[in-house]
């Protein structure tokens, strides 16, 4: 996370610890997951792809 007026200091990580009974938890679980997932998917169905080589 960078802050306006910060661009020149090192970005900040931020880490937000979520309740998994609560509505932000379930509202992000929602309208984000099938995403997420599907993109995790095929990152993973890539790094195992067959690597061919042009000789």
């Amino acid at each position: 996370m960078v802050f306006k007026g910060f661009e020149a200091a090192p970005p900040t990580v931020v880490y937000e610890i979520l309740n998994v009974e609560g509505e932000l938890f379930r509202a992000i679980l929602k309208h984000h997951f099938r995403q997420w997932f599907e993109e995790s998917k095929a990152a993973k169905e890539s790094a195992n792809a067959p690597v061919s080589y042009l000789l």
